[in-house]
């Protein structure tokens, strides 16, 4: 038959929990088992915060503004993100003004920043090649104000050689990192 041997515990003193809480302030407080009213903390060392984690951006990814996607990264600069919309429908037109543009891109009311069109063919191009437009031509309309043309006909206009045009624009706007 064995006999267990009752031992009196250590005190929280005597395992080095000596501190309260408010001495160990700005450190991390490690409370003693026994007693949660003392603790041992470290003076020597401060905790430093874990920054929340910095966001990485590509071209070609989703955009969210209070987790609502308001468009795709058209570019990625040191310092901020040029956002392209969601390619809209403008009208079946054969032309579209710089007017239309304009008013087209002021009219946009997201993530409350700017929204001016794009400024160049190319943006036009990688806007319509992110958002997968099939069929989408940019052109620019003499003013270097492009939008995307795609070209359609009924079976009346196609045998004259004649398209109609449906116009869609999309415009961009900065935010930053």
């Amino acid at each position: 038959v064995v006999q267990a041997q009752c031992v009196t515990p250590p005190t929280c003193a005597q395992l080095g929990y000596t501190k309260t809480a408010s001495e160990c302030s700005g450190h991390t407080f490690l409370k003693c088992p026994f007693d949660m009213s003392v603790g041992y903390c470290d003076l020597e060392t401060t905790t430093t915060p874990v920054p929340d984690p910095v966001p990485t951006y590509s071209v070609g990814d989703p955009y969210a503004v209070n987790n609502v996607i308001i468009g795709t990264i058209l570019a990625v600069n040191s310092k901020s993100l040029t956002i392209a919309s969601t390619p809209r429908f403008i009208n079946d037109a054969s032309e579209v003004s710089e007017t239309q543009l304009n008013e087209f891109c002021e009219n946009i009311d997201i993530g409350g920043a700017t929204w001016v069109h794009l400024s160049s063919e190319n943006e036009g191009n990688k806007v319509a090649s992110l958002f997968k437009i099939n069929g989408a031509i940019t052109i620019n309309d003499g003013d270097n104000n492009p939008f995307m043309r795609i070209k359609y006909c009924t079976s009346n206009s196609c045998s004259n050689n004649h398209f109609l045009h449906t116009h869609y624009g999309s415009c961009k706007a900065e935010f930053m990192k």
